[in-house]
C-alpha cells in the first residue's frame, strides 16, 4: 500500500496531458494514496480547468500563497509527495517568485 498524501499541480503539469494524469491519479488512489490537486489559482479561476478528475480528494486553490504553507496552515493537510513543474511554488508565494526569480 502507498500510504501517502500526494499533491499534484494543475497548470503545466496535469494540464499538459489530462487523460494520462487521470490514469496516474487512479493508480495512486488504487494503491492507497490520497491525491489532491494544488494550484496557485484563486477559487474563481477555474473556467478552463477540468474539475472532474476521478479519485482526487479535493482541488486546493491557494490564491498565490505558497502551496506548502497553504496546505498546512489553512487547509490543515500534510502533503508527503509533491509533483509540480515549478517546485519553488511549493515554498514561495507567487509574488516572491515574480520579484526574485523573474518568472512571469
Amino acid at each position: 500500500m502507498l500510504n501517502k498524501t500526494i499533491a499534484i499541480d494543475y497548470d503545466d503539469t496535469i494540464s499538459l496531458n489530462i487523460e494520462a494524469w487521470k490514469q496516474i491519479i487512479s493508480l495512486f488512489s488504487s494503491l492507497g494514496a490520497i491525491v489532491y490537486i494544488v494550484t496557485y489559482r484563486s477559487s474563481t479561476q477555474f473556467d478552463d480547468m477540468d474539475l472532474k478528475i476521478p479519485d482526487v480528494k479535493d482541488i486546493i486553490f491557494t490564491n498565490a500563497i505558497a502551496k506548502k504553507t497553504y496546505c498546512e496552515e489553512i487547509a490543515n493537510i500534510e502533503i508527503d509527495v509533491w509533483i509540480d513543474d515549478l517546485p519553488e511554488s511549493i515554498i514561495f508565494d507567487y509574488n516572491h517568485l515574480v520579484q526574485h526569480m523573474k518568472i512571469r
